[in-house]
């Protein structure tokens, strides 16, 4: 029996959905990427386009990307005994996830990436369940 895996991801929380022959086992991951950036409450220079809104900028994005990557490492630890991965999900999270999976050395096990706008619970199992079944 191969183990089947699918992911809806964006950047405030994945399901995880694992298939097994008789029934499945879901897992949500909250990023908490927002709650964990912020803002720095420093006021903006005068000049819109001075070198310090670049800097301050910069930091801040810097800082969402560690952010990022670190809930997505929490999202690919969950996936060691995966051996197929759907990957499904609006935006560009969806394809930075599949980078870091990539990075993982783990993209053989990536068997489709779809995009989705926002599903329910209920609907992303079940067109995870759809989808291995027809394969």
């Amino acid at each position: 029996m191969s183990n089947n895996v699918g992911i809806w991801i964006d950047h405030r929380k994945a399901i995880i959905v694992f298939l097994s022959e008789s029934n499945h086992e879901t897992r949500v991951i909250e990023s908490n990427v927002e709650e964990q950036v912020g803002t720095t409450g420093s006021a903006q220079p005068s000049k819109p386009y001075g070198s310090k809104h670049f800097v301050a900028s910069n930091r801040h994005e810097k800082k969402f990307y560690q952010y990022l990557n670190s809930y997505y490492d929490d999202v690919v630890s969950n996936l060691k005994t995966a051996d197929q991965i759907l990957l499904v999900g609006p935006g560009e999270a969806k394809i930075e996830f599949q980078k870091r999976i990539e990075s993982k050395e783990m993209q053989n096990r990536i068997v489709a990436v779809e995009p989705a706008d926002k599903m329910t619970q209920p609907q992303f199992i079940a067109k995870v369940k759809k989808f291995f079944d027809q394969c």
